[in-house]
């Protein structure tokens, strides 16, 4: 992360649903794959981008 901030990227580290210390839905349902697109895109749109470079791993 902080490779990518020194050359001015702005980086968000979320803490993504049934990870870390997030809500953890005990319905499996809430996990689907649209669900966690909608997290994501709704940390994109609170953080007010249009345009992302968006980088994940598990």
């Amino acid at each position: 992360m902080p490779e990518l901030v020194g050359v001015g990227f702005r980086v968000a580290v979320p803490d993504l649903r049934g990870r870390g210390l997030s809500d953890k839905p005990s319905d499996l349902a809430s996990y689907k794959v649209h669900h966690l697109i909608g997290d994501v895109a709704s940390i994109i749109a609170a953080l007010g981008d249009e345009k992302v470079t968006l980088v994940g791993h598990d």
